[in-house]
């Protein structure tokens, strides 16, 4: 698990968040997935990483717009040019689960927010 000081990090702005309350989670149609997709509006931590789930950027705060079991789509105000990052959920409870993606796509949404969309390769151990 990557550790690093979450009080350091600007929370996603408010335009942010009201946008992404007002996106549905993606139709399926047209697609074969092997897991199904549901909306999932959380404000999630996210690190840029190498393919071995190493720093290589500045930790930001993103908000979720649908998951999976094999995928996350997450938007954010600024584009995504590493192909890897980590996406850290967590519960009510303080409960932490790590993630590392891989940056399938990363588009611009509207003329300020970008969805960042990807792969699940790997749950991060807590000693990584």
């Amino acid at each position: 698990m990557i550790e690093f000081d979450q009080s350091t990090l600007q929370a996603p702005s408010e335009d942010l968040v009201l946008y992404s309350k007002g996106i549905d989670a993606g139709s399926d149609i047209g697609y074969q997935r092997g897991t199904k997709r549901v909306a999932l509006k959380r404000k999630v931590l996210v690190i840029p990483v190498d393919s071995e789930a190493k720093p290589t950027g500045e930790p930001f705060i993103a908000v979720t717009r649908n998951l999976s079991a094999a995928g996350v789509s997450i938007i954010h105000a600024e584009p995504v040019k590493d192909n890897f990052i980590v996406v850290e959920l967590s519960s009510k409870e303080g409960n932490r689960l790590q993630v590392l993606v891989e940056v399938l796509r990363c588009r611009r949404r509207r003329v300020s927010f970008y969805e960042i969309s990807g792969r699940i390769i790997r749950k991060l151990d807590t000693d990584t």
